[in-house]
C-alpha cells in the first residue's frame, strides 16, 4: 500500500510547482542512485481544432494585451460557454473499472483567495492498467454554476471540489469522483527525500531566475537529460517570463515523469514512510485507504512498463485568446474539441 501511495504522492506533488513560492530548502541527505530516463508521450500534436457552434457576445475589436489588466471592482456582465449537451456526454465515472482523481495544486489553501493554478485529471484504467494525465491550462474561461463565467481556477475556492466536479460536468462532461489538493511544502519536501530528478528537457529555456548557477540573474537549459534539484525544478515548472502556459504544463509533466521514476527506485521505496508523512501533512483528499488498497495491482504494472501512462493537455489548438468585459485576458474553450481529447484520454 505504501509504495501505491509513494507513487500518486508524486502525481500531487506535482501539482503545486506552479503556484508555489520558491523558499529555502533544510538539508536532507537525497537519494544517491539515479532516476531512469522515461520519454514523455502528448496527444497528436497535428491535431486539427473542431469549429467552435459558439460566439462570445457582439463582435468587438480583437484586443491582445501584453498582460492580464486589473479586474474592475463592478465587472459588467459576460458571455457564457454553452455546456456540451448530457445526451452526448461520455459515461467516464460509469466505465467499469475507471476511477477519476483530480490533481489541484495552490500557492497556500489557507489563504480564501487561493486559486488552483495546476489542475491535473488521473484516469485510472484499473482493468488495463493504464493511466491518462490531462492537464487544464488555469487560464481557461468556463461556465461556474452559480456564478458568473470566470477562470477554471477559482473554482475550487468558490465552492469547493463539489462546485469543481459541476464545472469539469458543464463544462467538459467529466465529473472526477476524487481529488487531491496539495501545496508547495509536499513537493519540496518530497524532492528533499527522493533527491535530485533527471528530467527530460525537451525545449531550450532561458529566463530570469534566482539560482546558484544563475549568470548575471538568467538561467538556461538544452534539450536532453538535465539534473535538477528541487529549486531548479521549481524555477523550471513555473518559469513564464519567455514561455506560454502551455510550455508551462509540458515541463510539469517532463518533471512528474521523472519524479515518478524517481519515486518506483528502489531507494524511494525504502522511504516509502517519509513519503506518507508527506502524503498526510500536506494533501487534502477523499480518497479512501480502501482505494489505494484496489489500485496496487495497477501500481505494479505500471512500475514495469511506464509507458502504460499517457499524457495529454488542453493545447492552443482547443482555444482562443479573449478579453473579457472584466479585462482579464483569458483562454474562450473550444468544448468540443476538448471532450474529444478527453474520449481519447479516456480510451486508453
Amino acid at each position: 500500500m505504501k509504495r501505491l501511495l509513494t507513487y500518486l504522492l508524486a502525481f500531487i506533488s506535482l501539482a503545486s510547482l506552479v503556484g508555489c513560492r520558491l523558499e529555502e530548502a533544510s538539508a536532507i541527505s537525497p537519494l544517491n542512485s539515479p532516476a531512469p530516463i522515461l520519454y514523455l508521450t502528448n496527444a497528436d500534436p497535428n491535431q486539427k481544432p473542431t469549429l467552435t457552434p459558439f460566439q462570445p457576445i457582439a463582435p468587438t475589436p480583437t484586443v491582445t494585451p501584453t498582460e492580464p489588466p486589473p479586474t474592475p471592482t463592478s465587472p459588467p456582465r459576460t458571455p457564457t460557454p454553452e455546456p456540451i449537451s448530457e445526451d452526448n456526454l461520455p459515461p467516464l465515472e460509469e466505465d467499469i473499472g475507471r476511477i477519476n482523481i483530480l490533481l489541484m495544486g495552490s500557492d497556500q489553501r489557507s489563504d480564501p483567495s487561493f486559486r488552483t493554478d495546476v489542475m491535473i485529471l488521473v484516469s485510472i484504467n484499473s482493468e488495463d492498467a493504464t493511466i491518462s494525465l490531462v492537464s487544464f491550462p488555469r487560464d481557461l474561461y468556463v461556465t461556474i454554476p452559480g456564478y458568473i463565467p470566470n477562470r477554471i481556477n477559482v473554482a475550487q475556492s468558490y465552492g469547493g471540489f463539489t462546485l469543481v466536479q459541476s464545472v469539469f460536468q458543464t463544462n467538459f462532461g467529466v465529473v472526477p469522483k476524487y481529488y487531491m489538493l496539495t501545496d508547495f511544502n509536499s513537493f519540496r519536501r518530497t524532492i528533499q527525500i527522493l533527491g535530485d530528478l533527471d528530467v527530460e528537457v525537451a525545449k531550450p529555456l532561458r529566463d530570469k531566475c534566482d539560482l546558484p548557477w544563475s549568470d548575471y540573474g538568467y538561467c538556461s537549459l538544452e534539450p536532453g537529460t538535465v539534473r535538477m534539484d528541487a529549486k531548479t525544478a521549481l524555477w523550471y515548472v513555473r518559469s513564464r517570463g519567455s514561455s506560454s502556459d502551455f510550455d508551462r504544463t509540458r515541463r510539469a509533466q517532463e518533471v512528474l515523469v521523472a519524479m515518478g521514476k524517481r519515486v518506483l527506485s528502489l531507494n524511494a521505496i525504502n522511504h516509502a514512510s517519509e513519503l506518507y508523512e508527506v502524503l498526510v501533512q500536506n494533501v487534502e483528499t477523499n480518497v479512501p485507504p480502501s482505494l489505494i488498497t484496489d489500485l496496487l495491482p495497477v501500481a505494479f504494472r505500471v512500475a514495469l512498463d511506464p509507458d502504460r501512462i499517457q499524457h495529454y493537455a488542453v493545447d492552443p489548438s482547443m482555444v482562443s485568446d479573449y478579453v473579457d468585459p472584466y479585462g482579464q485576458w483569458v483562454l474562450w474553450p473550444n468544448l468540443p474539441a476538448i471532450q474529444a481529447m478527453l474520449r481519447e484520454a479516456i480510451s486508453q
